[in-house]
């Protein structure tokens, strides 16, 4: 292995497992979950295109043109891989829909995918290959994520603690290290060589040394949903920019350090290539459009609320949510987010709108409508929202930061103004992170549906499930092209 200094160069060691890793060689499980891992990001992407911000970026895009290489799913819109990186990139993460690595707070799934997908196309590339650039994608992101969170020799990816002083809380992580997988993904479908594929890493080192703050959230700007849009571009545009002989750096070691002084070295290449992390169970589907501690919140609260009455607003005195630690920092627990962005990671809007909603749930399991303007604004829900009460549970940090397989729980105990209380409860790891093929594919078909009612949505799924064998990336477009 190469070093420097002490240390492993670990832009080569990544650059060699992205370029040498045959398909052949990769683990079966791993295979079918970068299946599933696809079908699911394609729904995602499809129902984000209707987000306001996906809806600007296509309009800024259409304006730059630029040459037909990849599809912008689903308009049939064609631009450079570049380009339609960007754009599904800002489509998967606009939703809050994508699946994550939550031990990493790596969401793998708008962080790899999106570039992946864009330059497969443009090479012309294989279902196989697409699969195989998938796989060492992931690994790498997922590894990025743990090296600064978990401790080294852990064998449960014991989380160290988010508040330390060594670490800059002003930054999104997911485009910040994820980068380095899109790199990778994109980088293998291109052929680059092993040297240019260890540029390509170090080159989207230098150029994203943070992306985005974490108050854009709290802002509720539009620009949070760009942030993965503008990570996969950088992953597309600097592994061309290999392949056109540009270098890098010499490692990813200085990325690291400027932002979390003690990041874990060891970590990025814990077992890398015997030990896939892509089916250790730590990967979860999101259930709803939710974001943080929001997601078992809105499961506990449907628990409670399961074959009971409909409630109003006003006759709940308090609503009390135990949940782990994160879920009581500030950004998760304003109760009058201003936008709809910024209502996803509420815990106290999302629990106050899924009771006052709750007779719609039935038709939108997945909570896409729950974020509207006129609920932003309803004044009994923004009135329930300020009785919304957020417990720390220390049961449920230790279950959610320390042990593995992870437990992502949350209960919640509605008290009504007569006296009576309902309980709910929910551990959503156990059921998302072990969602069966025909639940991933319901997902799919029910997203996107609602904006190509008339797609084959069961011969886009036959056609991802069978990339492996004969199918290939352009039919997967045509079938998802409106």
């Amino acid at each position: 292995m190469t070093v420097i200094g002490d240390r492993p160069n670990v832009a080569r060691a990544w650059a060699e497992f992205a370029v040498e890793t045959r398909f052949d060689d990769l683990p079966a499980d791993a295979v079918h979950r970068m299946k599933r891992s696809l079908l699911d990001c394609l729904g995602v992407g499809i129902i984000g295109s209707q987000a306001p911000s996906s809806r600007a970026v296509l309009s800024w895009l259409r304006e730059q043109g630029g040459t037909e290489e990849a599809t912008v799913l689903p308009g049939g819109f064609r631009t450079t891989a570049s380009n339609a990186a960007y754009a599904f990139g800002t489509y998967v993460h606009a939703t809050e829909l994508a699946e994550s690595f939550t031990r990493a707070t790596m969401h793998a799934g708008n962080a790899v995918p999106p570039a992946a997908l864009a330059v497969a196309e443009k090479a012309g590339a294989s279902g196989r290959e697409l699969l195989a650039a998938l796989v060492v994608g992931y690994e790498i992101s997922i590894r990025s994520g743990l090296s600064v969170r978990v401790h080294p020799d852990s064998p449960t990816f014991a989380a160290k603690d988010e508040t330390r002083t060594s670490i800059i809380p002003l930054f999104h992580p997911v485009p910040t290290f994820g980068v380095y997988g899109a790199t990778a993904a994109a980088g293998r479908l291109l052929g680059l060589t092993v040297d240019e594929m260890k540029h390509a890493l170090t080159m989207s080192t230098a150029m994203t040394p943070a992306v985005g703050l974490i108050r854009s959230f709290m802002d509720g700007g539009l620009v949070k949903d760009l942030y993965q849009g503008f990570s996969n571009s950088t992953a597309v545009t600097y592994a061309e920019m290999a392949a056109h002989g540009v270098t890098g750096p010499a490692d990813v070691h200085d990325h690291y350090t400027v932002l979390v002084e003690d990041y874990e070295p060891s970590l990025l290449l814990r077992n890398l290539g015997s030990e896939y992390l892509v089916s250790s169970g730590g990967l979860h589907f999101k259930l709803h459009q939710t974001a943080g501690m929001t997601q078992s919140a809105a499961d506990a609260m449907l628990d409670a609320l399961e074959g009971q009455p409909a409630i109003r607003p006003e006759d709940v005195a308090e609503i009390v949510v135990e949940t782990n630690h994160r879920g009581t920092r500030p950004m998760m627990t304003d109760p009058d987010p201003r936008t709809g962005v910024a209502a996803k990671v509420s815990v106290p809007y999302v629990t106050a709108a899924v009771l006052a909603y709750h007779d719609e749930l039935a038709d939108d399991p997945y909570f896409l409508d729950l974020y509207t303007d006129d609920k932003v604004d309803d004044a009994p829900r923004r009135a329930l929202s300020q009785r919304v009460r957020i417990v720390g549970s220390d049961d449920l940090e230790r279950g959610f930061e320390q042990e593995w397989p992870m437990r992502f729980g949350s209960n919640v105990e509605i008290r009504l103004r007569g006296g009576r209380s309902l309980h709910g409860t929910a551990e959503i790891w156990s059921v998302s992170a072990n969602l069966p093929d025909e639940k991933v594919v319901e997902k799919f078909a029910h997203l996107t549906r609602r904006v190509l009612p008339s797609a084959d949505v069961e011969a886009a799924s036959a056609a991802v499930f069978g990339l492996d064998g004969d199918g290939t990336v352009a039919d997967v477009v045509r079938l998802l092209t409106a």
